[in-house]
């Protein structure tokens, strides 16, 4: 979705200008750049963060993944190439060297990846690799009969010790905000006594703000983050269990989204791929429910 895409949306929603026109893409820019709604007020003289005395609208989490995604974008170009949409795994691998994004590209009816780092020792790979990795990955989320019963009896206990994790996360957080005033607290003292500069009061001060708010966030969302916990792990079993059946037979859209919601990176080291399955997808693999 682009900001103008998104200006036209919210102006359906009744969020718009007096003169019934959309906010501008920049407005939209600065909202989705701004941490008050995170719950943090930031003086832009003196660079300074302040816990808010609202609550937060979104969490950190949310707001640093879209930072991640606008800044993405801030030098993307749009491809004028048809076969754009062949390159299954575009923009989606990463070299193990370099850490650069691999590009997809045709040669000789076959498709290869390639590092464009002149000094990297990473060269090309072809996709039909890169498919066979992904592939064995995805195997592991399949499950027999047993393998399901198990997991519909681990998620059942999963909720019955739905309590008593959220006791214990009310005090470990509870435990943090304080250990953060107590942080706040020697760093104003160090400030005080010259034992720091003011640049560096500032960067740890902010940081420290930034970590209480979050924390605090947290805090008052246990109960409601507990239940979408349950939920997220309800809607990763659906998708892990058919993975499979849609990287095989899925649309284009549809496969990429799948590897985006499953594999947190897709690393390539030569002619070998490492994916990294995201955290909330682990559990779900036989050995990490035995513990």
């Amino acid at each position: 979705m682009t900001l103008k895409t998104l200006a036209l949306k919210m102006q359906d929603r009744g969020i718009k200008r007096k003169s019934n026109t959309p906010l501008s893409r920049n407005t939209w820019a600065g909202i989705l750049h701004n941490v008050f709604y995170i719950g943090i007020i930031h003086l832009k003289r003196s660079q300074e963060y302040f816990p808010g005395l609202h609550k937060p609208l979104v969490s950190k989490a949310l707001f640093d993944q879209v930072q991640s995604v606008m800044s993405s974008r801030m030098c993307k170009v749009k491809s004028k190439d048809p076969l754009t949409e062949t390159f299954i795994f575009r923009k989606l691998l990463k070299c193990a060297f370099c850490h650069r994004t691999l590009s997809g590209e045709r040669q000789k009816h076959h498709i290869y990846y390639r590092c464009h780092t002149r000094s990297c020792p990473q060269k090309t790979i072809r996709e039909e690799r890169v498919r066979a990795f992904v592939r064995v990955a995805l195997k592991k989320f399949e499950l027999d009969p047993c393998g399901d019963e198990g997991i519909q009896e681990w998620l059942a206990d999963l909720r019955l010790s739905s309590k008593e994790r959220i006791v214990q996360n009310r005090s470990e957080l509870s435990h943090r905000l304080e250990e953060i005033r107590t942080a706040l607290q020697r760093l104003t003292d160090s400030l005080i006594d010259d034992a720091i500069g003011n640049v560096l009061f500032m960067n740890r001060k902010n940081d420290l703000v930034t970590d209480y708010v979050e924390t605090q966030r947290r805090l008052e969302n246990l109960e409601t983050d507990e239940q979408q916990d349950l939920i997220n792990y309800e809607s990763a079993i659906n998708t892990a269990q058919n993975a499979v059946l849609t990287f095989s037979y899925g649309t284009y859209n549809r496969k990429r989204e799948l590897l985006q919601s499953l594999f947190e990176r897709i690393t390539v080291s030569h002619k070998r791929v490492l994916l990294t399955i995201r955290e909330r997808f682990q559990i779900l693999l036989p050995h990490k429910r035995e513990h």
